[in-house]
């Protein structure tokens, strides 16, 4: 009889050695970018400049130092990585950042590498 095994998998941050040097904003507070969060500061991938996330208010209750997307508006950076599992919806936020007036050009999205 096999013993069914769960697959732990943990999301990778999908730009390693691309934005090295770079001034990121990290968009999106759930657990994918909990984890990017993470491992752009242990690994110093890139200098996170903000962190914001549409939900920003419940995450601060949660102890996070998030803020609201508008922020962006703000703040200095090369590019936004969107943290995101779906296509779908990256789109809809790079579509939200565009409404702000953000450059397509400076938000990235991948999807996140699974390891």
């Amino acid at each position: 009889e096999k013993e069914n095994q769960l697959e732990f998998k943990t999301p990778v941050f999908p730009f390693f050695n691309l934005l090295d040097n770079k001034y990121v904003a990290l968009y999106g507070g759930g657990a994918l970018g909990q984890s990017y969060r993470r491992q752009i500061l242990q690994t110093k991938a890139c200098f996170l400049e903000v962190w914001v996330d549409k939900n920003w208010a419940y995450r601060r209750r949660e102890g996070w130092d998030i803020y609201p997307a508008e922020d962006l508006k703000k703040e200095t950076y090369d590019y936004i990585v969107v943290a995101a599992f779906g296509s779908e919806e990256a789109a809809c936020i790079t579509y939200e950042l565009c409404e702000l007036g953000i450059s397509e050009e400076k938000i990235l999205w991948r999807e996140p590498l699974m390891l």
